[in-house]
């Protein structure tokens, strides 16, 4: 099952609209479907894809697509950790990026229907909190990854 995620782009013409690639409509946003940023940004470059809202919405749910929120938020605090665990989620510390990230592909490669997020351990206010991704502290890094 591929991950895709919904991308919304503004017009780009002076006018404020653009025609979208289904219905040929004047729209002020563009939706693309995409496995990253990255690849619907060069879809929309390349004219490849970018629909309205309405034709986006009759792709769903005709193509039958399975939508979900992420399970996890962009910050977690030593609480909500908590929480997420009584909700079914599972996490691992480590004490190196490297580590992380080989456990990262591991897992991924093991329960690919699993959501897994990557976690930096920073220090704010004499509180610990996780912050998805990778980020520079200036101590020893503390990561941790997640799953559910």
């Amino acid at each position: 099952m591929d991950r895709l995620r919904l991308y919304e782009f503004p017009a780009i013409r002076e006018d404020g609209f653009e025609d979208c690639g289904g219905c040929n409509n004047e729209t002020p946003y563009k939706y693309v479907l995409a496995k990253n940023k990255a690849e619907a940004e060069y879809l929309i470059r390349e004219g490849l894809a970018g629909l309205c809202a309405n034709c986006m919405c009759k792709l769903l749910t005709d193509e039958k697509f399975l939508i979900f929120r992420s399970t996890f938020p962009e910050e977690i605090g030593e609480d909500e950790l908590e929480l997420m665990i009584g909700d079914g989620v599972d996490y691992e510390h480590f004490e190196s990026l490297e580590d992380a990230e080989e456990f990262v592909n591991a897992l991924s490669k093991g329960i690919s229907d699993k959501e897994i997020a990557l976690y930096t351990q920073v220090d704010e206010s004499g509180k610990t909190v996780y912050r998805k991704g990778k980020h520079l502290v200036n101590r020893t890094g503390v990561y941790m990854v997640a799953w559910k």
